[in-house]
């Protein structure tokens, strides 16, 4: 059959390949093609993608790298508008960005006392309606399979800077179309990476004087957010068994769980190397640590 013009006309030649022999063919083909992770061929969930810029304003896309049999995926700025203005690109990981940025958008969505203070709400209907409405995104946010509809829905805009991330919630998802303004920006420290030696220049008293960040504490509170992404990636698995599954030390596990919800001043504080000398990453890791931010702030000495 030929169409020509939109219309179909029958063949005048003989068929190349007989059906019966196609439908074979295709069978045999079907049987041995490899399992599919995903459904089709589109482009790998992202929560981010077409809401994420870099420090310069450009969008950043996602792009992939290969080391032996490991494939990465990184948030990188599009490579024309960096050529274009004679800048620096910003590259970051898929995975370390958006468990981050949804490992704060979870403590958000659970403290009621800051989604007060970010919302600047007064009234009881509208803050009963926000808190409600915060209950069922916490939910969403820790079921997988409805993770990145929820994400998408709550972040309009992700904005990475040299020193911090600044995420635009849509604030019209949490109190409906009476929300004031276009949004509430939630401000966050500059995600962990990988640890690298550097020495930081800080002001301190009139005095310029050279520090180092402690990267032992820097990776610690990483594995932190890591160990809550693996966590909430599976939440009908108890811990004790996602440790035995993972291979890994359940106490260790808790302890990382719980230093995830570590305050975000004291985070903040670490990423800087602005922590006091007393911190470190054995003290850290052996501290029973208090809910409550304020008191985790006295304790380890950021009051």
């Amino acid at each position: 059959m030929i169409v020509h013009k939109g219309q179909a006309y029958p063949g005048e030649h003989e068929p190349i390949v007989d059906e019966e022999l196609w439908n074979e063919v295709q069978s045999r083909l079907a049987e041995k093609a490899p399992p599919r992770k995903r459904g089709t061929n589109r482009q790998q969930d992202a929560f981010f993608l077409d809401r994420l810029f870099d420090p310069g304003g450009r969008p950043m896309v996602i792009d992939y790298s290969v080391k032996g049999s490991r494939r990465y995926r990184y948030y990188q700025s599009r490579r024309d508008l960096v050529r274009k203005a004679g800048a620096n690109g910003t590259r970051i990981s898929v995975g370390v960005l958006e468990n981050y940025v949804v490992g704060h958008l979870t403590t958000l969505l659970g403290d009621q006392h800051q989604l007060r203070r970010i919302s600047g709400i007064t009234d009881g209907a509208r803050l009963a309606l926000l808190f409600a409405n915060a209950d069922r995104f916490l939910h969403e946010l820790g079921n997988p399979s409805s993770q990145e509809a929820a994400v998408r829905s709550l972040v309009s805009r992700v904005q990475i800077n040299a020193t911090d991330v600044v995420v635009d919630i849509a604030a019209a998802q949490l109190v409906g179309d009476s929300a004031e303004g276009s949004g509430w920006s939630l401000t966050l420290a500059s995600p962990p990476r990988k640890p690298f030696r550097e020495a930081k220049l800080m002001i301190s008293a009139g005095e310029a004087q050279k520090i180092a960040r402690d990267e032992k504490l820097v990776e610690l509170i990483s594995e932190a957010f890591e160990t809550r992404a693996l966590v909430m990636a599976s939440p009908d698995l108890a811990l004790h068994k996602l440790a035995e599954r993972e291979g890994r030390c359940r106490k260790q596990m808790t302890q990382l769980l719980k230093l995830s919800w570590l305050s975000p001043r004291i985070v903040d504080g670490i990423m800087r190397g602005s922590q006091p000398p007393s911190l470190t990453r054995k003290r850290l890791m052996a501290i029973e640590l208090s809910p409550s931010w304020s008191e985790q702030e006295r304790l380890l000495g950021f009051g």
